[in-house]
């Protein structure tokens, strides 16, 4: 390599730079010479200075951040590279402390420049000097912006020349908790902007998944964002993420809160609960339901529901389905078709369409009339097929009816004529089974039976039905349960547990089109269709552009090798993703908000009595990062301990340990690893030592 006197290219920061890409020095070498080559060969007066200027440019672009320091110190602030001449002692560097300019103090033994602050007494080199700081804070601040880029760490840590570690060091010192604090406090600022001019305010809801650790994720107006890191996908977790909305804002601003989502039930439940008088619009995705909108909302303290196909507000020669043809859901209703429900319908009804109501109908009928009306003959049939089975699962036709039967009645429901006749049907079927001697069948048949007879109900029966049915079914019961128990096969059946009911009932009150609506079903349905219109006028009703942003972020998270193991970059991708990157002054106001320069100054003032360590703590079921002295001892081989450990998603628990074995590089926490075996359990693990937060030993 051609050493100019304009510059001087150290081997050593040669072979560091070629390590960080991944290429050898002597193909360095060659690049090198290429660009003075092509340097010379395009200008033929090109003299040594200004090669050496293109190799110092060569450096700033392409080399280590070793190598830009060196530029920084030697060229650009003018520290000689040898000791200081005698009585000329400038420049200097400044105490990382108070700022003031050092004294020169000689050097060290690998032969940097060493300084005393005239003003604490206290020696610091080139490597800790404050110029260094503020270098090393603005080169971090570049990889975390690259980092919110989208960008991974191991491209940062070629692009700049720092290794991973000391990256992932770097990025754990992000304060998450004010992130977390910054994105609920937008997310408040926003909502509560929105309401003062307008009457809704919509909020998107959906959840996901970031490697193995779950995330709920809540938008508002497209651009505030809140994130929550979670355990499971469930009601819990959901309603933890969003229960800072109920404490934020008044009671009267929550009724006006409108939620989107998707047809998740356990969103729905979460929503429910904690804001039971909002409004919640449901777009399902399912393959079977995909184009229906379910809409919950209140009016007049009842709980309403509206299902309406999701291009139900869309001029009809724009609707996709003209080109593309009906979707699943969209073929369950007929254009600009509703069906309103009194109460919360949770699951879409299945067969919601006109023509397969009647197939059920029909089949019901038929059910009735055809098999159940002549049970003795059909037990007979059944009973032989059952004996001539040789090997393998029995399926009863009595049970396979009698089930069809009672969920398919549902659809006669309004039907008084027709549930005459079926319930007719049923009883007289019942009182020929029970005129039949069922003394020769076997216990083992009935127990295959027994069931579906128990949980056979009538279809809006009336009185007289209802007492005439439950007699001859106490009746049939009775000598089922008595050959059951005698054959040991029904051991509680005298003892029978009640289920409990699942919830509130729903009643349909109302299926066609909007102008056939009357009296208050009208007015129930205006309100459902306000809320409707106010977000959605002409449009679909459908929660997929802001499900593809999340699916944006999602993938820029999952970018991160770190991703699965540390909810810290989760954060770091979905705080400020739509940062600005056009106005500079905002982007570096934003990256020092999120990076304060204070983490590069503070630190060497706590740490002169001790190790400073990040601990993550809980903040609602967040991971979020703290720095507190830790003391440097260690756990011992032997020992019972009782221990607050973070798990990988973040979790905090205390566990009662037994310490197998330790392997440690170093005598601190931050190098150690731990073979235990958890007492309650007796399970066997291997514990990370900077991953104890406290450590109480049992006596």
């Amino acid at each position: 390599m051609t050493r100019l006197k304009a510059i001087e290219i150290n081997e050593k920061n040669v072979i560091n730079f070629a390590a960080s890409i991944g290429i050898s020095v002597a193909s360095l070498n060659t690049i090198i010479k290429i660009v003075e080559d092509k340097i010379q060969a395009t200008l033929e007066g090109s003299t040594d200075k200004l090669l050496a200027r293109a190799e110092v440019m060569f450096l700033l672009f392409f080399g280590t951040a070793r190598d830009l320091w060196n530029i920084i110190l030697h060229t650009v602030i003018g520290v000689p590279r040898g000791p200081y001449v005698p009585h000329s002692n400038k420049p200097v560097l400044h105490c990382p402390i108070c700022g003031r300019p050092g004294r020169p103090n000689g050097t060290t033994r690998v032969r940097t420049h060493q300084y005393i602050c005239p003003h604490h007494k206290k020696a610091f080199t080139e490597r800790s000097s404050a110029e260094y700081r503020l270098f090393r804070y603005l080169l971090l601040l570049k990889a975390y912006q690259l980092l919110k880029s989208g960008l991974s760490v191991r491209l940062i840590s070629i692009l700049l020349g720092i290794s991973r570690a000391e990256l992932s060091e770097a990025f754990s010192k992000l304060d998450v908790s004010r992130i977390v604090r910054s994105m609920r406090a937008l997310v408040i600022a926003t909502i509560k902007e929105i309401l003062t001019t307008r009457e809704y305010v919509l909020l998107v809801l959906d959840t996901t998944f970031v490697g193995s650790t779950a995330v709920i994720l809540l938008t508002v107006a497209g651009d505030a964002v809140s994130i929550f890191i979670a355990e499971a996908e469930k009601k819990k977790y959901i309603a933890a993420a969003i229960a800072f909305l109920r404490g934020d804002l008044s009671a009267d601003k929550t009724k006006r809160l409108v939620f989107l989502s998707d047809g998740s039930i356990q969103i729905f439940k979460a929503v429910r609960q904690l804001f039971p008088h909002s409004v919640h619009i449901r777009q399902f995705h399912s393959k079977k339901h995909r184009g229906l909108v379910h809409t919950h909302f209140e009016y007049n303290g009842k709980h309403y529901t509206l299902v309406t196909r999701w291009d139900h507000l869309v001029p009809e020669d724009e609707r996709m389905h003209n080109i593309r043809g009906l979707l699943e859901g969209e073929k369950l209703l007929r254009e600009d078709e509703v069906i309103l429900y009194e109460g919360d319908l949770v699951r879409p009804p299945a067969d919601l369409s006109e023509k397969d109501v009647e197939r059920k109908i029909g089949a019901c009928v038929v059910a009735a009339e055809k098999v159940i009306s002549k049970l003795d003959e059909v037990l007979k049939s059944d009973y032989e097929k059952y004996k001539s089975q040789k090997g393998g699962k029995f399926t009863s036709r009595i049970t396979r009816v009698l089930n069809t039967f009672r969920k398919d009645k549902t659809f006669l429901r309004g039907l008084g004529p027709v549930c005459r006749a079926v319930n007719a049907a049923v009883i007289g079927g019942f009182e020929r089974l029970l005129q039949q001697d069922t003394s020769e069948i076997d216990a083992r048949y009935i127990s295959y039976i027994y069931t579906s007879f128990r949980q056979m109900t009538l279809c809006e029966p009336t009185e007289a039905e209802r007492r005439r049915f439950n007699e001859l079914k106490t009746r049939i019961l009775e000598n089922f349960r008595t050959r059951l128990v005698e054959a040991g096969l029904l051991r509680v059946a005298e003892n029978e547990e009640k289920k409990a009911s699942t919830g509130v009932r729903v009643k349909k009150i109302f299926r066609g089109l909007p102008e056939e609506l009357e009296g208050e079903a009208k007015e129930v349905y205006n309100q459902g269709i306000k809320v409707l219109s106010f977000f959605f006028a002409g449009k679909y009703i459908t929660s997929n552009p802001v499900e593809g942003y999340f699916g944006r972020v999602k993938m820029l998270a999952e970018r991160h090798r770190n991703a699965v193991r540390s909810p810290r970059y989760i954060y770091i991708a979905f705080w400020r993703s739509s940062m600005s990157f056009t106005n500079r002054v905002r982007m570096i106001s934003e990256l020092m908000e999120d990076y304060p320069l204070g983490y590069v100054f503070r630190v060497d003032k706590e740490s002169r009595n001790g190790e400073i360590e990040a601990e993550p703590a809980r903040y609602e079921g967040c991971a979020i990062a703290r720095y507190h002295k830790v003391d440097k001892r260690v756990l011992e081989e032997g020992k019972r301990y009782r221990v607050l450990y973070e798990n990988r998603k973040g979790e905090v628990k205390w566990h009662s340990i037994l310490v197998l074995k330790v392997y440690r590089r170093r005598k601190v926490m931050r190098k150690t690893w731990y073979l235990v075996m958890y007492v309650d359990t007796g399970e066997v693990k291997k514990l990370r030592g900077d991953r104890i937060r406290k450590a109480e030993a049992i006596i």
